[in-house]
Parts: structure tokens; C-alpha cells; sequence
């Protein structure tokens, strides 16, 4: 196709950035943070213009909690299981949703090489 721009974001995790206490999850998204940087070099020492973005979320409030906490019916306790579990209030998918529009948005001079989104009340020492 000879099309030389575009952007590449690669959905990654805090726990990219940040180990927690399970190790083995912050080790997996590491490898998406390295992934990450090694493409966006690639494409550079090719002299492309392809943009690469890796956006890194803390806790969003998705059904994975209450099923990893084996709530009777995760739908219902969602909300719960989060506030519970943390004491503050998570992202939204919308949120997610947001930082992708806003790093598409972008010029063509700027690129965001790394975007850690995360909620007012998390800290980086969520455990």
C-alpha cells in the first residue's frame, strides 16, 4: 500500500510500570512495555511514521474482579466487589475510551510514548 503513518497503541497496565503482588502478571505486562519500545525503535531506525503508544490503565471496573473473587453473580456485585476491594471509586471503560481518542487526536509532530491513566484515589501501592 505504500501508506507510511498510522498508530499503533498497544493496551497495557500499570502493572507494566509498577510491580504488585502478583508478580507474575506485572512480569507479563513488563514484556508488553518492552514489546512496546522495541517496536516504536524498529519502526524509527526504518524512518517510518507510524506513531506507537502504549496506555497503561490502573484498576478499571470490568466483571473480571467479582469472577476472580467468585461472586454468586458478578453482574450485581461489580460495584461492590470494587469498593470493597479498594475503597475508591475505579475507571469506566469510557475513560479508556477517552485516552485512546485524546493520543489519536494527537499532531503529527507529538507523540505520546506512554500514557498511565489512573483513578483519582489509586496509588501506586495498591497491592
Amino acid at each position: 500500500r505504500n501508506v507510511d503513518d498510522g498508530h499503533v497503541i498497544f493496551l497495557n497496565s500499570v502493572a507494566g510500570h509498577w510491580v504488585f503482588k502478583n508478580a507474575m502478571y506485572s512480569a507479563t505486562k513488563f514484556a508488553v512495555t518492552a514489546l512496546t519500545e522495541g517496536f516504536r525503535t524498529e519502526l524509527r531506525a526504518m524512518q517510518s511514521n507510524i506513531k506507537v503508544t502504549s496506555l497503561s490503565p490502573g484498576l478499571v471496573r470490568t466483571e473480571f474482579l467479582p469472577r476472580y473473587q467468585r461472586s454468586a453473580d458478578p453482574k450485581s456485585d461489580i460495584d461492590s466487589a470494587y469498593t470493597k476491594t479498594f475503597g475508591f471509586v475505579v475507571l469506566e471503560a469510557d475513560d479508556i475510551v477517552g485516552a485512546i481518542l485524546y493520543v489519536l487526536a494527537t499532531p503529527d509532530r507529538m507523540q505520546v510514548h506512554d500514557f498511565i491513566v489512573i483513578s483519582a484515589g489509586e496509588t501506586r501501592s495498591l497491592t
